[in-house]
């Protein structure tokens, strides 16, 4: 099917890509005109990249990600699979917004994605492939959770060494390995 001459002229640029709701309405007349729109089958995709992109996130380290930047990355996962399933090229209809206008994953306008969120929570795997599975992670622990008290009577050069001959250091994967305390 040739897709790029049976559609109707769109105005990408008439929906405000930046905002879930006139994205997804954009998105659903869109495909609808090409005639591959399917509710359910869109439904399952969209709950297929919100796994795949959680992973994904994860992967890279995100402990949280705004809300925006998550509802994004899940609508451009739902246009690339529907047109990966119906065989229809990416170039003939690609997604209508440059990378470089994308949301950041730091934008907090709309708050933190709580799907993601609550994902990373439910992710038992991810805190047991750490190690860290009973351990607060770094963000979570405060500079006075790691303090060593130490008595008036004892010296600075009574301090134990940070780490000892043998030692096993563990690295904490939510802080770039540059910024880990020595």
């Amino acid at each position: 099917m040739d897709t790029k001459q049976e559609l109707p002229i769109f105005d990408h640029s008439s929906s405000d890509f930046n905002k879930v709701g006139p994205r997804r309405v954009h998105m659903e007349r869109y495909f609808q005109a090409l005639g591959l729109w399917n509710a359910e089958w869109v439904k399952a995709s969209r709950e297929a990249n919100e796994e795949k992109y959680c992973n994904r996130l994860q992967h890279e380290g995100h402990l949280e990600v705004g809300h925006v930047y998550f509802e994004y990355l899940i609508d451009y996962g739902v246009w690339c699979n529907i047109l990966s399933n119906a065989k229809v090229p990416y170039d003939d209809h690609p997604w209508p917004v440059e990378r470089s206008t994308w949301p950041s994953p730091k934008d907090l306008s709309r708050g933190v994605s709580r799907f993601y969120q609550g994902w990373v929570r439910r992710d038992k795997s991810f805190l047991k492939s750490q190690g860290e599975s009973s351990k607060k992670r770094k963000s979570e622990v405060s500079a006075t959770d790691t303090t060593v008290p130490r008595s008036h009577g004892q010296h600075a050069a009574d301090k134990p060494s940070a780490v000892t001959k043998n030692a096993v250091v563990r690295l904490d994967p939510s802080i770039p390995f540059a910024e880990q305390p020595a």
